[in-house]
């Protein structure tokens, strides 16, 4: 919704152009054009969550007139090349990013420009591994094992290294306390 609001905000969209996967089907029926629908996220990481929008959009759209096309476009602030591949390989949707991450951007990447000696990238990689491990066990890294550092305002990616949101959980006998927890 956070997403959505900026989104059209930024682009002058009326708000009643705007609105949930159930809105814009409902939108399509009453149309008499042809159309455009653009899907908005935050982030786009495996891809997965948008690749079930568009397929739950389109479950959705089941009924609409053949004889009226319907293209649907994904927009997201963050993502990474693999997942934006995945959504438009499994869905045949376009999505754009304004923000791609490299793979230098991942945290633990021998290419990131964030630790000044390989040294201190793999202790912190060990420290965090350890945390993420108590924390998320499936996915010490964050999901997919993306080691993203993206946090925004109105949520942290669970894309992101765990020791920045998870909460809930002790790590060494003490309750972790994250800087971003998911709300």
């Amino acid at each position: 919704a956070s997403m959505l609001y900026s989104y059209r905000t930024a682009n002058q969209l009326s708000p009643h152009l705007t609105g949930s996967l159930e809105q814009a089907q409902e939108f399509l029926k009453r149309t008499t054009s042809p159309s455009v629908v653009v899907l908005v996220d935050d982030f786009v990481g495996s891809g997965g969550t948008f690749v079930n929008g568009v397929r739950r959009f389109e479950s959705l759209l089941g009924s609409r007139r053949p004889d009226l096309p319907c293209t649907i476009y994904g927009v997201a602030t963050v993502g990474v090349r693999q997942g934006i591949e995945s959504v438009l390989a499994e869905t045949g949707v376009r999505c754009f990013v304004a923000d791609e991450l490299a793979s230098g951007d991942r945290a633990f990447a021998p290419d990131s420009d964030i630790f000044s000696t390989d040294g201190d990238r793999l202790e912190a990689e060990s420290i965090c591994r350890a945390i993420g491990e108590a924390l998320e066990p499936k996915q010490p890294f964050g999901f997919d094992d993306c080691q993203s550092l993206v946090v925004f305002e109105h949520r942290c990616p669970n894309n992101t290294l765990p020791v920045f949101y998870k909460e809930g959980r002790s790590y060494q006998g003490r309750e972790w306390v994250p800087l971003f927890p998911r709300v």
